[in-house]
């Protein structure tokens, strides 16, 4: 079983890696479109538009109206898994 685990550390380690360089190479991308929208290349089309959304502050809501709130509390249950060096 530590061999599984070192085996999924050492995966995570490789996603976090490849998602920086990901980023990295999606910069590099966004700066050669020079301020455009979207662009075509070859078969690809590259679009990097704003996109404005509305989200709901529950905090805010939650210190305004604290009796609202907790009646629409509903409660979820999952699981949290975790690895952590042990001492």
């Amino acid at each position: 079983m530590e061999n599984k685990i070192n085996e999924m550390l050492e995966t995570k380690r490789n996603i976090e890696e490849l998602q920086e360089i990901y980023e990295k190479q999606k910069q590099d991308v966004i700066a050669e479109m020079n301020g455009a929208e979207e662009m075509k290349v070859g078969n690809y089309k590259v679009c990097n538009k704003i996109v404005i959304s509305s989200r709901f502050d529950s905090t805010r809501f939650k210190k305004e109206h604290e009796e609202e709130y907790k009646a629409y509390q509903k409660e979820s249950i999952g699981t949290r898994f975790e690895i952590k060096v042990a001492l």
